[in-house]
């Protein structure tokens, strides 16, 4: 399959039209148009429609879409692979959700390349439903998650429990010593995708609507320095914070918040495990 029409195709559907794709890609709308008529003959189906100056998806196109991006990524990959053998003798691509980045990659990364200089590295944060996926289509050689994965073909080892906290301003003191379910309902609250699934449903509805709602729980902290917010957060993603009193955690009086786990994922199969045994020793030497 060509990438150039696979390119061209999300380009579309990132800009949302034909003309802003042409122009973003350099070339002239009729090109534009003749490369998705080329995909559309090549997969059989219509991937796009036209409505006004718009391009949205067809249901095939929805479908299309996931595989449409791996296939480019793994191209990425590949050429990267080759590129690599010329500086180093392997390329290890490790998944991480963003809390396991920033309490622990981030500060031992840079020794590590140091303690291993034939490596090129390759980190790919994301959430841990994305980090699991492409640990199980091969994309990633191992992997931090929130989410354990049973599957017989991947090792899956829990490495930590990070305690789960309300936290906000230091001078929101209304709750100091203590708040129950029903009040935090009424909170503005910073979501940031920590709590299980249990807590979640016990503490908000379904359709729950959050002011504010950012993946990277490293984000949210300045917006609860300098507000009213409040956010649930992992202890050691705030510790400095805490320490110097700019947060300050508030206790959930009517049940305890379960604790945030973090797996280490793996591909029992995959040929690199010296180049795994090098990383779990260095960043885990317990294990």
């Amino acid at each position: 399959m060509n990438t150039e029409l696979l390119k061209t195709f999300l380009t579309i559907v990132q800009t949302g039209s034909f003309t802003k794709a042409a122009q973003q890609l350099y070339v002239v709308q009729s090109t534009v148009s003749n490369r998705m008529k080329e995909l559309e003959k090549e997969i059989g189906q219509p991937l796009l429609v036209r409505s006004g100056l718009l391009a949205e998806l067809t249901p095939y196109g929805k479908a299309f879409l996931p595989y449409a991006k791996k296939i480019l990524e793994l191209e990425s990959l590949a050429y990267a692979a080759i590129v690599s053998k010329d500086q180093f003798v392997e390329q290890l691509n490790v998944g991480t959700v963003f809390y396991q980045y920033e309490t622990l990659i981030s500060r031992k990364l840079s020794g590590f390349c140091e303690a291993y200089p034939r490596y090129s590295i390759q980190i790919r944060p994301d959430v841990s439903a994305a980090v699991n996926a492409r640990v199980y289509d091969g994309s990633l050689d191992f992997a931090y998650t929130h989410h354990q994965l049973n599957h017989p073909r991947c090792y899956c080892q829990q490495i930590g429990n990070d305690d789960m906290l309300f936290v906000t301003n230091r001078n929101n003191t209304t709750f100091a010593k203590g708040i129950n379910s029903e009040d935090i309902k009424k909170l503005p609250i910073v979501y940031s995708s920590y709590l299980d699934a249990s807590t979640y449903e016990w503490l908000f509805s379904k359709h729950h609507v959050f002011p504010l709602d950012i993946t990277v729980g490293n984000l949210v902290i300045p917006f609860l320095k300098s507000g009213d917010y409040y956010s649930f957060l992992p202890r050691k993603l705030i510790e400095a914070e805490l320490f110097n009193e700019t947060l300050i955690a508030i206790p959930v009086m009517d049940k305890d918040l379960p604790p945030l786990k973090t797996y280490l994922l793996y591909d029992k199969n995959s040929p690199k495990k010296n180049e795994m045994k090098d990383w779990i020793n260095y960043f885990h030497p317990c294990l």
